[in-house]
């Protein structure tokens, strides 16, 4: 099941995105967000900087409805096609039991144990990665952390965890010392 809604972290953080200055982010990109659906993720893999982006001129303006498309696009990423880059990732998963689903589960054998992609950086660069000046990787990876402290947040206390009942970190503990009490 895909999340059609997106959470208030990453709409916030996607309307106000804005590559930091000389950083060869190509012009018009959109941050990477996180490919795959985060919500229902078990496990998520992480990469330094995007492989790839979205181009803004695919959307409408972000603020009248581009932006819940471009959230509805990243989460539905692995179902789009395969990536060479992923497959590696994939046959490790499926030895942990998750997969990321879509193309590279075309059997349906694991529609319950999701896995997501998440990276520190969240803009594409031109040239690569090990290309850009450090200053440029520094001004990316800080431009990444409030999204990166934002799905922390949220795994680790609205997310509801199959280990805890279903229920989210924040609501189990309160269950839990009631119970006590």
């Amino acid at each position: 099941m895909i999340s059609e809604t997106i959470p208030s972290y990453i709409r916030d953080y996607l309307l106000g995105a804005r590559p930091p200055e000389n950083c060869c982010v190509p012009e018009d990109s959109l941050p990477a967000l996180v490919e795959g659906d985060l919500r229902q993720a078990r496990v998520a893999t992480v990469g330094i900087n995007p492989h790839g982006g979205l181009s803004r001129d695919k959307y409408p303006p972000l603020e009248e409805g581009g932006a819940e498309m471009v959230w509805n696009d990243k989460q539905r990423y692995f179902q789009k096609r395969r990536y060479p880059y992923f497959g590696r990732l994939e046959r490790v998963l499926k030895k942990c039991g998750v997969s990321y689903g879509g193309k590279y589960d075309l059997e349906d054998y694991y529609p319950n144990r999701l896995a997501c992609s998440l990276d520190l950086v969240q803009w594409p660069t031109t040239p690569l990665w090990s290309k850009i000046s450090k200053e440029a990787q520094a001004k990316l990876l800080k431009d990444g952390r409030p999204l990166i402290d934002g799905w922390r947040r949220h795994y680790n206390s609205e997310r509801p965890h199959s280990a805890l009942g279903n229920l989210a970190p924040e609501t189990f503990a309160l269950v839990v010392t009631a119970a006590v009490q």
